[in-house]
């Protein structure tokens, strides 16, 4: 609730932080480590899925999907980020979905 009281731009970073390791400055706004896939929205009103393929003090890099051309988004121009499921990942929980349907219609049938 607290994170709700900060200023509005704060309100919709999640609160992860990657560890110095991978290249990101302690107390960055990062929404997620290397490789990740991430949503980005910017003050400009663009939005970005991609993955994060570098993190800077000042800003990180996010490669769009289907893009391939790299972006550099500055932490200041961040309106709201968070973590996003992959394509894989989608496809997965599809499949599972369509096969939790399959059964319980194979149950009622009987």
């Amino acid at each position: 609730m607290s994170k709700l009281l900060g200023n509005a731009r704060e309100a919709y970073l999640p609160d992860v932080r990657p560890p110095r390791h991978n290249g990101s400055p302690a107390g960055s706004h990062c929404p997620g480590k290397l490789g990740k896939h991430v949503m980005v929205k910017t003050t400009g009103g663009q939005e970005y899925h991609g993955n994060i393929q570098v993190i800077h003090q000042g800003y990180f890099t996010v490669l769009p999907d289907f893009q391939s051309a790299p972006v550099q988004i500055a932490y200041s121009e961040v309106l709201a980020a968070a973590q996003n499921l992959s394509r894989a990942a989608k496809i997965a929980i599809g499949i599972l979905a369509a096969l939790a349907m399959y059964a319980i219609i194979y149950l009622v049938a009987d």
